[in-house]
Parts: C-alpha cells; sequence; structure tokens
C-alpha cells in the first residue's frame, strides 16, 4: 500500500481527543463557573477549543521561539494558558468565551499574544493577535502561516514602539 492508498485517519486523532479531553474540561467547567456564567454543555466547545489548539501548537509556539530568539536574543518569556472571559462581540455587546493564549513578554511591560476564542452556544471560533499597546489583529481561520507572520511582525513593531507609561 503507498502512501496515497493510505486512508487519512485524522479525523479519527481528532475524535479520540475530543473524548479524551472531556474529564478535564468538566473540571476547568468546575472552577470556572466560581468567575463565569458555564453551563454543563459548554465541555464540548472547551474540547473543540482545546483540540484544536493542540494542532495549531507547534506553529504559533515555534514562531514566538524564533520571534524571541531573532528579534529578542533569547530574554523574553513564552507562556501558553487556557481560560475565560467576557469579551466585546460583534456590535460592542458582550460575549463569553473560552480562550487558549500564546504568549510572549519581555522588558517591562512587552507582550504580544495569539488568542484562539471559542464562544460556547454558537461555537463559532475566533483568532487574534494582540499586543501590549492595545492594539489586536485578526486572524482568518483556518491560519495561514504568511499571515500569522505578518501580524506577528505588526505587533512586535507596535509593541517596541508604543511611548513608555509615566
Amino acid at each position: 500500500m503507498t502512501n496515497r492508498d493510505e486512508p487519512n485517519l485524522d479525523w479519527i486523532d481528532r475524535a479520540k481527543s475530543l473524548v479524551e479531553y472531556h474529564a478535564e474540561a468538566r473540571g476547568f467547567l468546575s472552577r470556572a463557573s466560581a468567575y463565569f456564567p458555564v453551563m454543563p454543555e459548554d465541555a464540548e466547545a472547551i474540547c473543540l477549543l482545546w483540540v484544536d489548539a493542540d494542532r495549531l501548537d507547534e506553529e504559533i509556539y515555534g514562531s514566538l521561539v524564533a520571534m524571541n530568539d531573532g528579534l529578542l536574543e533569547g530574554v523574553g518569556e513564552i507562556d501558553v494558558t487556557r481560560g475565560a472571559d467576557i469579551v466585546e462581540g460583534i456590535g460592542g455587546e458582550e460575549t463569553f468565551v473560552y480562550q487558549c493564549t500564546w504568549s510572549l513578554e519581555w522588558e517591562l511591560e512587552k507582550r504580544i499574544g495569539i488568542v484562539l476564542s471559542i464562544e460556547p452556544r454558537s461555537q463559532s471560533f475566533t483568532a487574534l493577535v494582540q499586543n501590549s499597546g492595545g492594539d489586536e489583529t485578526p486572524l482568518a481561520l483556518p491560519f495561514q502561516s504568511e499571515a500569522v507572520q505578518q501580524a506577528l511582525s505588526l505587533a512586535y513593531y507596535r509593541a517596541m514602539t508604543v511611548p513608555p507609561l509615566p
């Protein structure tokens, strides 16, 4: 059997991963319920988010490592977090989301972050690049490597050129 004849089983691995994350997602919901309006059925959205974040982790983390090494001489710190938040949605309304965030921090208050979010009711994903200057650049999904790199470059520029706080 050649490679072309082998079935693509990525979707099978995805299904397994979704189920494997379920217990962890329920624990996360329990902790988040102290701060946010969570619902038990949100576990599915959380599992979807975490599986997609796993798939993107190597590329995103690798991009931040490249920035840290190539632009900051390795002095930055990279962090990956999972969380929940109330964000401004379409039309300025507040929207509850679950998030995975990859961030690179350096110097005093300099930061770049890539945020992948899911709104639990619609299961709609959004992605954006943030910087310490408060700017956000939306990213199209699925990610295009060049678009992510361009957004990170602009975020770095903005983080480095924002005037320091008085």
